[in-house]
């Protein structure tokens, strides 16, 4: 598949966010509203993203956006905001605290 077959997919896999995430206030709210996402995009998995809401485009980089969501990935779990592992295909994801019981299941 062709790179832009490839971002045109990730794009439809990702879950419609009005507003970009630019606080991790408005990141909880966002893991809160998916219930679980990958802390980057997975090309070949439909989840979303903390980085697309962040960022609004295809494709993960190093940039400002994933910095931001790289000091959440620490900052949440520790303030008890939302879990944060490796869990699908082990990469990292948040999972809401109010779904949280229905992973461990």
């Amino acid at each position: 598949m062709t790179d832009w077959k490839l971002k045109k997919r990730a794009l439809h896999f990702e879950i419609p966010y009005p507003p970009p995430v630019t606080t991790a206030a408005q990141a909880v709210r966002f893991i809160d509203h998916v219930g679980f996402c990958a802390l980057f995009p997975v090309k070949t998995v439909a989840l979303a993203s903390l980085y697309y809401a962040a960022a609004k485009q295809p494709g993960a980089h190093w940039d400002r956006y994933a910095q931001l969501i790289w000091k959440w990935k620490d900052q949440l779990p520790e303030k008890r905001q939302a879990f944060y592992g490796k869990y699908f295909k082990g990469r990292g994801t948040f999972i809401s605290l109010e779904h949280l019981p229905i992973f461990w299941l």
